[in-house]
C-alpha cells in the first residue's frame, strides 16, 4: 500500500520549522515570564518587588550586551549543535535557579541564562532559513 503524503496545506513547511519556532518561543518566554512573579519572587527572595525586578533588567541587558559577542564567537561551530547545546544549558540553569534561596545567587543565575541563551534565537533563525526554499 502506498503512503500518501498529507496535504500542502497541513504541513505547508518542514516539522523542523515549528520545532525551531518552538525552541525560540520558549526561549524567548522564559525571559518575561519573570514579570507576572515579581511579588511572589520578591517575597520569596525576601527583597523588594522594584529590587526583584532588576531581575528582569539584567537578563534584558545582558541579553543585548552577549547576543551579538556570543553569535560572532560561536560562528565557527555548526549551528545545529550550539542550538542544541544553547537549550541544553538554558535548561539546566533554569532548573538550578529553582533552588537557589538568595537573591544575589538569582541574578548571577539570570545574567547566565542570559548568555548562555544568547545564542537561541540567531541559531534557530539560520537554521530556518537554510530548510525552507526560496520561494517560500
Amino acid at each position: 500500500m502506498a503512503r500518501s503524503n498529507p496535504p500542502h496545506w497541513i504541513w505547508p513547511m518542514p516539522l523542523a520549522i515549528y520545532i525551531l519556532a518552538l525552541a525560540a518561543f520558549v526561549v524567548g518566554t522564559q525571559s518575561y515570564v519573570f514579570s507576572g512573579l515579581l511579588a511572589d519572587l520578591a517575597t520569596d527572595l525576601e527583597v523588594s518587588v522594584s529590587t526583584a525586578g532588576q531581575l528582569i533588567a539584567a537578563f534584558a541587558i545582558t541579553s543585548a550586551i552577549a547576543s551579538p559577542l556570543i553569535v560572532s564567537a560561536l560562528s565557527r561551530f555548526e549551528r545545529k549543535k550550539v542550538l542544541i547545546a544553547s537549550l541544553a544549558g538554558v535548561s539546566v540553569v533554569n532548573l538550578a535557579t529553582a533552588f537557589l534561596p538568595v537573591f544575589e545567587g538569582f541574578l548571577v543565575a539570570r545574567v547566565v541564562v542570559a548568555i548562555v541563551s544568547a545564542g537561541v534565537m540567531p541559531m534557530a533563525g539560520a537554521i530556518g532559513a537554510s530548510l525552507v526554499s526560496v520561494d517560500r
